[in-house]
């Protein structure tokens, strides 16, 4: 620790005894709020790392003022990559919009790295190490679908990939066929999912429960209508535009979440943006958003992602256009890929994450 810059090693009990030592209520967005509850009956800590209390037993002035930005947390961007050599789980919370107030929190594994200011070059570049920087867009992919219909359609994808890949073991190359419901069922409730299979994966992060066949049927013609999945005899097959994404996912080399989130004081709650990418072996992307039952697929590259991530990271105002604003005149203009409503200064979409290239400054209505 120095006077310019602080760091400090520490578990979860020691975050939640050191954000009590403020004597303050924290804010919704607070991570400190969060290990309070967690850790409600936790006594007095009494280990504590050296130079983080004085003799007289109050905080010392710099992780004081690191603590106070973290009760006071009005907006925090979030970045967790799991790749198969290298994991990344950090946050930086601001309570203001200067870079230079902000704090990192790190996930080490057995405990907490909190740093100020925080070292957003190097989480850029522990991504880029880990998940590549690629500038090529390898997945062919736009469109909203329900999340039960993404479920399903994943499920197809793992299925087409594992008949790739036994394909690519085998001497003799089957024809692939049609899939059954009963094949898609099947590997909706594939239990073995480690980060491999898609369909577990998305079931797990949006708490999907596995449908009946009658319901899965009902979606596959859903994913009919989009041009995604057609009819074969009695069973199901990917249309060329899906068999893409199967191909270019045939392995699956990692996965990456990356949020935003910031209170907005005009309305008195919280906006939160939150995208998660699929990362195949060949650098390929699937980047997806999920939002009141659907689910936003889009292809981008490994390179777009990470400025997404940097974006994120950076204090910024991403609130959503109020009445209020609206009514004020303010120019509320459209994403250009998904067409939701943002505000000028918007970075990002909040609704599919993709990169502020606006189609038009429309004032809404």
């Amino acid at each position: 620790m120095t006077d310019n810059r602080i760091e400090a090693k520490l578990t979860e009990q020691q975050m939640c005894a050191l954000g009590k030592k403020l004597g303050v209520a924290h804010s919704d967005l607070s991570p400190l709020r969060v290990f309070e509850e967690k850790y409600s009956g936790l006594k007095d800590v009494t280990e504590m790392p050296p130079g983080l209390i004085n003799e007289d037993g109050r905080l010392e002035p710099g992780i004081a003022s690191c603590l106070e930005t973290l009760s006071k947390a009005r907006s925090f961007g979030a970045v967790s990559h799991v790749g198969r050599f290298m994991m990344i789980d950090t946050a930086i919370y601001y309570s203001d919009t200067s870079l230079d107030h902000g704090v990192q929190l790190t996930n080490t594994g057995d405990a907490i790295r909190l740093e100020s200011p925080p070292d957003i070059a190097d989480v850029l570049v522990t991504m880029s190490l880990s998940a590549g920087d690629g500038l090529l867009q390898k997945v062919d992919a736009g469109f909203d679908l329900p999340a039960e219909g993404t479920y399903v359609l994943f499920a197809l994808i793992d299925i087409a990939r594992e008949r790739q890949l036994r394909g690519m073991l085998s001497e003799k190359k089957a024809p692939p066929g049609a899939v059954l419901v009963e094949d898609i069922h099947r590997a909706m409730r594939r239990k073995d999912s480690g980060m491999q299979w898609m369909a577990p994966y998305l079931a797990g992060c949006l708490s999907l429960a596995c449908p009946e066949s009658q319901a899965i049927a009902e979606r596959l013609s859903g994913l009919e209508d989009s041009g995604l999945v057609k009819k074969v005899n009695s069973g199901w097959a990917l249309t060329p535009l899906a068999e893409g994404i199967a191909s270019e996912l045939l392995v699956i080399d990692g996965h990456t979440r990356i949020r935003a989130a910031e209170y907005e004081e005009r309305q008195g709650k919280g906006f939160v943006t939150d995208v998660r990418a699929i990362h195949g072996c060949s650098g390929a992307v699937l980047s997806w958003s999920h939002d009141e039952g659907s689910v936003s697929l889009m292809g981008i590259s490994q390179a777009q992602l990470n400025d997404m991530a940097e974006e994120f990271l950076h204090p910024q105002r991403a609130e959503a256009p109020s009445e209020e604003a609206v009514s004020l005149g303010e120019p509320v203009i459209s994403c250009a890929a998904c067409g939701a409503q943002m505000l000028p200064w918007y970075k990002f979409c909040e609704n599919c994450g993709a990169k502020a290239a606006v189609s038009g400054g429309d004032k809404g209505t």
